[in-house]
């Protein structure tokens, strides 16, 4: 799994569904003034892969 946080720091889902075991994947480095116009992909994801996801976020 690899994870690009070079630009996007933190990043809050707002929906009608349950956020809660959703994550964010980019491809790409993202400016958060830059996420208006595009489409991005949530995927479930374990609550093992969660924690991993956190720790990375920690570094």
């Amino acid at each position: 799994m690899v994870l690009e946080f070079s630009r996007v720091r933190s990043l809050r889902l707002v929906s009608e569904e349950d956020c809660n075991d959703t994550v964010v994947l980019f491809t790409s480095c993202i400016k958060p003034q830059e996420l208006d116009g595009v489409d991005i992909d949530c995927y479930k994801v374990s609550k093992a892969d969660m924690a991993l996801i956190r720790d990375a976020f920690k570094r």
